[in-house]
């Protein structure tokens, strides 16, 4: 079950000058209620790595368009008001939804 963000994470990406693609990762999904389990999930990576990217850690080339991609599909969701998500099962179809059942 995804857990929710830490406050200590919010506060890094609350108060962090840094606008690596990583940062504006994580601040799209706290914004859209999206937990970082889901964004590793159909990025076929580990929560462990998003947290990374959350914080700064620089994004592979071989990822980088995917993640610049879920950005851009998160903000127009949160533009759209379809985001954020209710809850983690919405947070997920939302995902769903957007890729068809195929990670990218």
């Amino acid at each position: 079950m995804p857990r929710t963000y830490g406050s200590k994470l919010l506060l890094e990406l609350t108060n962090t000058k840094e606008n690596t693609l990583g940062v504006r990762l994580g601040r799209a999904c706290i914004a859209a209620n999206i937990p970082a389990a889901h964004v590793a999930k159909v990025l076929k990576i580990s929560n462990t790595t998003v947290h990374k990217w959350f914080r700064g850690m620089g994004i592979r080339e071989y990822k980088y368009a995917a993640v610049v991609e879920l950005i851009n599909l998160i903000e127009l969701g949160l533009e759209q008001n379809v985001l954020p998500a209710a809850n983690v099962p919405d947070a997920w179809k939302f995902l769903e939804n957007i890729f068809n059942d195929q990670v990218i």
